[in-house]
């Protein structure tokens, strides 16, 4: 087996990343970050149709460039629904 054909060398490159990512992939939740508070913002968004100054409850988010939470709202007009919002995060859901 020759090492130095480039597509051995991906081969070998693809599986020492599997055999070091994959077995910590379901370790971290990802519902106690950030992310359930930017879909939020990108669902009111969607609701409000104010897509100059997103909103968090309510309240402005002034500080924050709105570009990834309008990549979140078209993203998910283009998949025609909302994204899901994990329980821990449904007490931070605009009325």
């Amino acid at each position: 087996m020759k090492l130095s054909s480039r597509s051995t060398l991906l081969l070998l490159l693809l599986l020492i990343s599997a055999f070091t990512l994959l077995p910590f992939l379901g370790l971290t939740d990802y519902h106690t970050k950030g992310e359930p508070r930017e879909a939020i913002v990108a669902v009111s968004m969607l609701q409000s149709d104010n897509w100059i100054l997103p909103t968090n409850n309510g309240e402005d988010i002034a500080y924050k460039p709105p570009m990834f939470h309008w990549a979140i709202a078209l993203s998910s007009l283009c998949r025609e629904k909302l994204p899901n919002i994990p329980p821990a995060c449904r007490r931070h859901w605009p009325p």
